[in-house]
């Protein structure tokens, strides 16, 4: 008896009378073969005892024939993780293409070719192709332009070959750049694009489109600040308008973007600019300020002189 290019997902929980032979896939292997299989379910007794029972595993409980290039999830927390019986792998592991190299030809990572199985690397487990349907389809390769946000992702899309089942379309079409800073783009990644057991062997084919970020128009005012003259300065400040422009990216902080403020040089009394220095986030934005602003005052001292008391002998000299 063998079992080839087979697999199960579900948790497994035996009652108290069997709870000796418990596996993902096979609970009681007498002489059989198993070939390309998995399992990624929980096992547990119904009695709840975790101890004690050498029978059970995460792919085959009780065991006796051969088990070749299969696997089971040994980071489920349940019973037979540290099985022998078939080799553990975390679900991670599990996800990942290279885990199963032996599998050769019988395994496919993209849509293209034939093969038993399809795995969307990072995404599921294998999945049997039998039960996916092929769907084809093509990246929109027309421009996309954005204003800078801070993010250097922007929404892709696909033009499919047939109309497909949204609910089996599962992951994100986002464009990742290789910056979120302005400029022109044409090296974006597509998101990570999969499918269930039940759903579709996607091929995905096309150049990713180019991508312009645009900068950002805000309105930057400096801060009104006064001292008394000969007093120490005071911390200058800027404020970007709620009611202009489109406001600070969510990622920005203003210091980001006017970097550190100074005045016109001056100590007497009077007023003085307030001038932006240049962030490192600065080339991001069209900023409009206001240069010549006497938004730095300095005020008079007051102070209280009273005339000294002096007195002098008739006669002698003041």
């Amino acid at each position: 008896t063998s079992i080839t290019d087979s697999y199960a997902t579900g948790d497994v929980t035996g009652t108290n009378n069997i709870g000796n032979m418990l596996g993902g896939l096979v609970g009681y292997n007498q002489g059989g073969t198993l070939l390309r299989t998995y399992a990624t379910g929980k096992i547990s007794r119904a009695d709840g005892v975790t101890g004690g029972y050498t029978s059970v595993g995460g792919l085959v409980g009780s065991h006796s024939g051969t088990i070749t290039q299969s696997f089971f999830n040994s980071s489920t927390g349940g019973l037979g993780t540290t099985s022998t019986n078939g080799t553990a792998k975390t679900l991670t592991q599990l996800q990942t293409a290279s885990t199963y190299s032996d599998w050769g030809s019988n395994i496919k990572s993209t849509g293209t070719g034939s093969a038993t199985w399809r795995i969307y690397e990072g995404n599921t487990s294998p999945l049997l192709t039998s039960y996916l349907t092929a769907l084809s389809g093509t990246i929109n390769g027309t421009k996309i332009t954005k204003t800078y946000d801070g993010n250097n992702q922007v929404n892709g899309s696909i033009t499919w070959g047939t109309t497909p089942n949204n609910d089996l379309l599962l992951g994100n079409t986002k464009i990742t750049l290789s910056s979120a800073n302005v400029g022109t783009y044409t090296n974006g990644t597509l998101g990570s694009l999969y499918s269930n057991q039940l759903g579709y062997d996607l091929n995905v084919s096309g150049s990713m489109p180019e991508v312009e970020i645009t900068k950002r128009a805000i309105t930057i005012s400096a801060d009104a600040v006064s001292k008394i003259y000969g007093n120490s300065e005071e911390t200058l400040g800027a404020t970007v308008s709620t009611t202009e422009g489109l406001g600070l990216a969510s990622t920005d902080d203003l210091a980001d973007v006017v970097g550190t403020l100074t005045r016109e040089s001056g100590e007497n009394v009077g007023s003085y600019d307030v001038a932006l220095g240049t962030g490192t986030k600065a080339s991001n934005y069209t900023i409009t300020f206001n240069e010549d602003n006497n938004s730095y005052t300095i005020t008079p001292r007051a102070i209280t002189i009273s005339a000294d008391a002096v007195s002098k002998i008739y006669g002698n000299s003041e």
